[in-house]
C-alpha cells in the first residue's frame, strides 16, 4: 500500500532575479572569484559535515524499516474486521460517503469492476500490536435517505504505535444513477484508479497529509480536490464546475476534450507548481498569477488584456488574464500559487 507521488518542480521553475552590474577592473574580478571560491568551498565543507551524520541517519532507519519513522513499533499484524467486504444496493443508495477517522496512516482506494453488480466497500488494516484491533471500528450503513456511508475509526492518539489502514470502494461499472460521493481522509492519500465509466452528479475527495492521484479519469458534474500537505494529479471530467486546492504540493490535472465542459475551473496552491491543460476548444477568460515563479499562458486564438500585472523582480512572479476564443465565452479558468511557476497550457 504506498502512493506514488511526483515531484512537479524542476530547475526550470526556480528563477533568479538579475542584476545588471557596471563594469569591474580584471584584478578585482580574478581578485573577488578566488574569494567566492574559498568561501564556497568553506561553506560545502561546512555543509558536509553538518549534513554526513545526518544521512547516514536517515539511510539508516530506512533500510532498517518499513514502516513510517514516527512508529516505534512496526506494524507486523494483519487484520481484517468482519464481514470483510460490506455491500450496499446501487437500486437504493443516492449517495457515497466514505470517512477515515483517528492518528491511523494509509489509503483510500475508489475503483469500478464489471464483475459486481453492488457497491462494495472494504477496510484492512496492519497493526503494531494485537491490543489495538479493540480501538478499530468499522461501520457500513444505508440511511432512510439512500446515503451509503462506511467510516473506518482508529484512535485519536497512537503515541508511536502504528496502525495502517487500507480502505477501498469498488462500484459496479453498470451503474446508471448519477450518486453525489464525498471522501474524507486523514493522514491518508486518495487514489482513483479509474471511475471514468460512472458518472457523478457531484464529487468532493478531501484529505489531510496526503496526496489525491486521479490515475486515469474522474468523471461528475461539480467536482471539488482539497489537501493539506499534498499533490493533486490526473485527469478530470467535470461538467459544471471544478476546484481543486492544497497548501504544500504540486497541482497537475488535465482536462481532456469533452462534449460537455465545466464552467468554472479554479486551482490553488501554495507551495507548489500549478499546471492546468485545457482542450483547445476552451471559450472564455482565463488568469494565472504567482507570486515567485513563472507565469506561463499557452494556445492558440490567445487575447491578452491589460489588468495583469509584472512580478516584482523581473521575469518572476505577475499575473497574466485574458481571453481565449471569443471575449463573452462562457468558460472561466484561474490557476494560482505563490512559490511555483502557474501554467495554463490549451492544447
Amino acid at each position: 500500500m504506498h502512493s506514488q507521488q511526483q515531484q512537479y518542480l524542476s530547475e526550470k521553475d526556480l528563477l533568479l532575479p538579475y542584476a545588471a552590474q557596471s563594469p569591474v577592473p580584471q584584478e578585482r574580478q580574478r581578485s573577488s572569484k578566488f574569494v567566492k571560491a574559498g568561501a564556497l568551498l568553506v561553506v560545502a565543507a561546512m555543509a558536509a559535515l553538518l549534513l554526513n551524520p545526518l544521512v547516514t541517519a536517515l539511510q539508516t532507519v530506512l533500510k532498517s524499516s518499513h514502516r513510517p519513522m514516527y512508529c516505534h513499533q512496526p506494524p507486523e499484524f494483519e487484520y481484517t474486521p468482519e464481514p470483510g467486504i460490506w455491500h450496499a444496493d446501487p437500486s437504493k443508495v443516492q449517495a457515497i460517503e466514505v470517512e477515515g477517522k483517528g492518528a491511523s496512516s494509509g489509503g483510500i482506494t475508489l475503483s469500478t469492476s464489471s464483475s459486481i453488480t453492488t457497491i462494495t466497500a472494504e477496510a484492512h488494516f496492519r497493526l503494531a500490536s494485537e491490543e489495538l484491533i479493540r480501538d478499530i471500528h468499522v461501520t457500513a450503513v444505508t440511511t432512510s435517505s439512500g446515503t451509503f456511508q462506511f467510516t473506518v475509526e482508529t484512535p485519536d492518539r497512537l503515541d508511536g504505535r502504528c496502525i495502517l489502514s487500507d480502505v477501498r470502494l469498488t462500484l459496479p461499472t453498470s451503474l446508471s444513477e448519477r450518486l453525489a460521493l464525498k471522501v474524507k481522509g486523514r493522514n491518508a492519500f486518495i487514489k482513483v484508479e479509474d471511475m471514468g465509466d460512472v458518472q457523478f452528479g457531484g464529487v468532493e475527495l478531501i484529505t489531510v497529509n496526503g496526496a489525491i492521484d486521479i490515475v486515469k479519469t474522474i468523471n461528475g458534474a461539480d467536482i471539488g480536490l482539497q489537501t493539506t500537505n499534498g499533490a493533486i494529479q490526473g485527469d478530470v471530467i467535470s461538467k459544471a464546475s471544478f476546484k481543486g486546492t492544497t497548501t504544500n504540493g504540486g497541482i497537475k490535472l488535465s482536462f481532456p476534450a469533452s462534449d460537455e465542459h465545466p464552467k468554472t475551473i479554479s486551482v490553488h496552491t501554495t507551495n507548489g507548481v500549478a499546471h492546468v491543460s485545457l482542450p483547445d476548444s476552451f471559450s472564455g477568460h482565463f488568469a494565472a498569477s504567482t507570486k515567485m515563479g513563472r507565469v506561463t499562458v499557452e494556445g492558440s486564438d490567445l487575447h491578452f488584456d491589460d489588468s495583469g500585472r509584472p512580478g516584482h523582480f523581473p521575469g518572476i512572479g505577475g499575473r497574466r488574464t485574458g481571453w481565449k476564443g471569443a471575449e463573452n465565452g462562457e468558460q472561466k479558468v484561474e490557476v494560482g500559487t505563490v512559490n511555483g511557476a502557474a501554467r495554463i497550457i490549451f492544447v
